[in-house]
């Protein structure tokens, strides 16, 4: 019948039409920056020591899992000593080395220097508070992950790396480290000396002469980011390059001590500091640091903001997600797998400890500037 022709024509021409404007949106939807998609937080699993600060986390990408060591400070060198792995795909905790208090294995502490070397499968720990009340502690150790066990320790708090780098000297007290994997080195930044505030530095890098594959050496001289100290997570290595963030100083004109807001990036090839934007001020807080690998984005959780910078487009963006706590001196680290950053323990804004752990998922991509690129 003509008019049934007719009408299956429509209905064909129709299917078509919907099908291009589907097209059409969603390439739209790839082409046009997003802007304000919500960030959203989450409860994850309890550490099982709980309640951690002055400390380190690590992404070991030999298990896809963070890496944390150690406990609360209270009990001193006697408290937890474990080596523990935390999957936020499975959102489970397992312990790499049991806890013993101290009979076996390094004991606990804080303050203290750590990296996670990838190409060594090594977690490495040396220095840190404590140690002094109990005799015969051992002060320096590197941990193989794969074989869930500490296979160098020494007393001396520079010894376990005898064999593995020439010259370790170690850094200073909460001092900001990380390892870039792509350019094989690791970085250590400041930290407290004397009780003062810092801009010393020191690089471990390939060691082609060898016996040792790693050498560790201090610069001296030329451009670098102003003193600072308390930066325990403050240092993110991103590809080649390293970005420090924030960390406190005392102000010389009333003498109190702040937050500093200044971004920093030390470019691996050519060894040099270049000053990024400010992030928006003023901040409060220790700020930790991530690198969102996923986003080519910095992750700063300050207080209770979150700031985000955007290496792309060289600005930074106010992304805290509704219900953001106070946080002080907690751990932070990011996990590709799951593509959230997790923030262990620290200290909330009345000084009490924070026995959560929370995953942060950043959504959609960088939203609109808040700073000037430099």
């Amino acid at each position: 019948m003509p008019g049934t022709r007719i009408c299956k024509t429509n209905a064909r021409l129709l299917k078509f039409h919907i099908t291009l404007l589907q097209i059409i949106i969603a390439y739209a939807l790839l082409a046009i920056p997003q802007v304000g998609i919500a960030q959203t937080i989450s409860n994850l699993a309890g550490d099982p020591q709980g309640g951690i600060g002055f400390n380190r986390a690590h992404w070991a990408t030999s298990i896809n899992k963070m890496i944390v060591a150690f406990g609360t400070s209270g009990p001193g060198a006697r408290g937890d000593n474990s080596v523990r792995a935390f999957d936020p795909v499975t959102n489970k905790w397992e312990y790499l080395w049991p806890n013993s208090n101290g009979a076996s294995g390094l004991p606990n502490r804080d303050n203290h220097g750590s990296l996670y070397v990838p190409r060594l499968d090594e977690f490495w720990v040396w220095g840190g508070s404590h140690l002094e009340t109990l005799p015969g502690a051992l002060c320096s150790g590197r941990f193989s992950i794969s074989k869930r066990q500490w296979i160098a320790t020494s007393i001396d708090c520079f010894a376990a790396f005898s064999t593995v780098v020439q010259k370790f000297s170690g850094g200073l007290i909460d001092s900001a480290m990380d390892w870039s994997a792509q350019a094989n080195m690791g970085l250590i930044f400041g930290g407290s000396e004397q009780g003062n505030p810092s801009n010393r530095y020191w690089i471990v890098e390939s060691n082609p002469a060898g016996p040792q594959p790693y050498k560790m050496s201090e610069v001296i001289g030329g451009t670098r980011p102003p003193a600072r100290d308390h930066v325990e997570q403050n240092l993110v290595a991103y590809g080649p390059d390293f970005y420090l963030f924030g960390g406190a100083y005392q102000d010389p004109t009333d003498m109190k001590y702040k937050a500093r807001g200044d971004l920093w990036k030390l470019s691996s090839q050519t060894r040099t500091w270049t000053q990024l934007a400010d992030a928006p001020g003023p901040l409060v807080g220790s700020a930790r640091v991530s690198a969102d690998i996923d986003r080519n984005a910095i992750v700063a959780w300050a207080g209770a903001r979150l700031l985000v910078y955007s290496i792309s487009l060289g600005t930074w963006s106010d992304q805290t997600p509704t219900g953001l706590p106070f946080l002080n001196n907690h751990l932070a680290v990011y996990s590709p797998t799951a593509k959230i950053h997790i923030y262990d323990g620290g200290n909330k804004q009345d000084g009490t400890s924070s026995f959560a752990v929370y995953g942060i998922k950043l959504g959609g991509s960088v939203a609109q500037s808040l700073g000037k690129q430099r």
